[in-house]
């Protein structure tokens, strides 16, 4: 019977070390992926809703305007003479209030 030689060399041997090393690295390496799984997808949701709240504030601006114009037009039809049949009447004494009053003291020519 032959005797068999085993060769033995500090590259093959697995130490203690590598192997809790290894499952280290495995689940760092998985932890990075579902973190970077995360930001993607909360990216996506942002731009969905950066999107939406765009769409909401044109759909406000163009609610404004519409009410805007609504405006403008019934004002047009506002004379003192239509005033008085809604209720509407002249104000008898009217108070100004400038910063003097309510500083105490306006420096300059720019009161108000």
């Amino acid at each position: 019977m032959k005797a068999q030689t085993l060769t033995f060399s500090i590259l093959t041997a697995e130490y203690p070390t590598e192997r809790v090393l290894r499952r280290s690295l495995l689940i760092l390496v998985g932890v990075l992926f579902v973190a970077y799984a995360y930001f993607v997808s909360m990216s996506v949701v942002h731009i969905i809703a950066r999107t939406d709240a765009h769409t909401n504030a044109r759909n406000t601006n163009s609610s404004i305007a519409a009410l805007e114009s609504e405006f403008y037009a019934r004002s047009e039809d506002l004379t003192p003479s239509t005033a008085g049949v809604i209720g509407l009447v002249p104000v008898e004494s009217k108070t100004y209030v400038t910063r003097q009053a309510r500083l105490g003291h306006a420096a300059g020519a720019n009161e108000i």
